[in-house]
């Protein structure tokens, strides 16, 4: 069976899976509730996952990751929805980490948070940070938030998340390495902390 990238997305949208790996020697992983589960198949050899990357990348992405040997992008595909890749170089090839983002925005409830969370959602003003491991739910929070936010009536909403959350029709997403350097990213924070003081 030759392994292609819409065959893989579909396969984990299908099962239910929140995390794609593919890595050479093994067919491609599913992360299903926390688990990691090899799927039946090929093992990915170095030209699959080349050509597999190749279906995803843009000739910019290909610039970035051939001078910093990693990448991490968003993208959306039909009948999957969004997702987030994390390209490494191992061995010579591209491997890559891959979390499907959820279809539906989840509530408060659905999520567990509390109650402040949604009361930060309602400040007029202020800087509000998301932080924490792999896979605690920092993308689904900040999802969860910028719908409230938005729905709430916001005038101005600026994330500083690479990939940007969902709702950009809605929201004024700066994505790093698009919208603007880390550079000027610093600067900027640096400049608004001085205004701050």
């Amino acid at each position: 069976m030759a392994w292609t990238f819409e065959k893989i997305l579909k396969g984990a949208r299908k099962h239910g899976a929140s995390d794609i790996h593919l890595v050479r020697g093994v067919a491609p992983v599913f992360r299903l509730t926390g688990e990691i589960r090899p799927i039946e198949g090929e093992p990915l050899d170095a030209p699959t996952l080349r050509r597999l990357f190749d279906e995803i990348v843009t000739d910019r992405h290909r610039e970035v990751f051939d001078r910093e040997w990693q990448l991490c992008f968003s993208r959306h595909w039909e009948g999957v929805g969004r997702f987030r890749v994390s390209v490494y170089n191992h061995a010579g090839g591209p491997e890559m980490s891959i979390r499907l983002c959820e279809t539906v925005v989840r509530s408060a409830d659905d999520l567990g948070l509390p109650p402040i969370v949604e009361e930060l959602t309602r400040l007029p003003h202020g800087l509000v940070l998301v932080t924490g491991p792999t896979g605690v739910g920092k993308t689904t929070t900040l999802n969860f938030m910028v719908d409230s936010t938005c729905t709430n009536g916001a005038r101005s909403l600026t994330t500083w998340r690479f990939p940007t959350p969902a709702k950009p029709s809605t929201s004024a997403a700066r994505r790093v390495g698009r919208s603007s350097s880390r550079t000027n990213r610093i600067r900027t924070l640096a400049a608004d902390k001085e205004l701050a003081e």
